[in-house]
């Protein structure tokens, strides 16, 4: 059977469509692209009622492992909140915070004005403004700013041209990232367009990027490179170093 859940994060809130047959490992897996909390790393809480703060567990059971659990086991309903904190011990740094104030609700605003979806007691919006979370949430603004203000100063000290690994998270922490070189570093209108956050883009080695150099196909190009060799990420996420170039082919190939 199929729901809808609220799922929540220190940075994050969505209402997303579940089945109570996945398994907790897959389900895990899934929330990881949701939240970027590694799934070794996430702490579940089940909350069964609205404007409560009592709370359930999602675990797997000690003679069960989480690709045997199913989420049925847990008495999961529509629209209950299901939280995800992060409980890796050294990930004390904001890794991410969404630079726009956009809240991602096109899916269930439907043919709605803005005015009318927001007027509604049960929409997304209008639970985010209840339980304070999102842009809503009285310390979210100034967390925004101090992030800006941290890419700034790690951008002025960006060059075009130094070789870079591009990692998943702020805390560089059990990632290989995806290595390059600096091709740009500035404001990217496509991406926001009052121009405050400062962005980097990246000429990877490897077809592991995003895009060419810009952002929308036949726009404007930051920086020229191969299809998907691309990609605008923020300050925080770059490491500087002598990174080689991977060889052509490794030893191991076949010619």
């Amino acid at each position: 059977m199929d729901i809808n859940v609220y799922i929540t994060s220190p940075l994050t809130s969505t209402e997303k469509r579940i089945s109570v047959q996945w398994t907790l490992k897959y389900f895990k897996e899934k929330l990881e692209l949701i939240t970027g909390i590694k799934p070794e790393f996430q702490e579940l809480l089940l909350y069964p009622i609205s404007n409560s703060n009592e709370t359930v567990p999602i675990s797997s059971k000690v003679n069960l492992g989480e690709d045997q659990t199913l989420l049925s086991e847990f008495g999961i309903s529509s629209y209950m909140r299901i939280h995800v904190n992060d409980i890796n011990p050294e990930a004390g740094e904001l890794d991410y915070l969404s630079s726009n104030n956009n809240d991602n609700d096109d899916d269930y605003k439907f043919e709605l004005t803005k005015e009318e979806y927001e007027k509604r007691s049960d929409s997304v919006i209008s639970w985010k403004r209840q339980n304070k979370l999102g842009r809503f949430d009285p310390e979210y603004e100034k967390r925004r700013k101090e992030l800006i203000l941290k890419n700034d100063q790690l951008s002025k000290k960006l060059q075009i041209g130094l070789r870079c690994k591009v990692h998943a998270s702020a805390s560089f922490n059990e990632d290989e990232g995806r290595i390059g070189t600096i091709r740009y570093v500035g404001s990217v209108k496509e991406i926001d367009g009052d121009g405050n956050n400062k962005w980097v883009g990246v000429e990877f080695d490897e077809p592991v990027g995003k895009n060419d150099g810009s952002i929308i196909s036949g726009g404007k190009h930051y920086f020229t490179c191969h299809k998907n060799y691309g990609s605008f990420v923020k300050p925080i996420l770059i490491e500087i170093g002598d990174f080689a170039e991977k060889p052509l082919f490794d030893s191991d190939d076949e010619l």
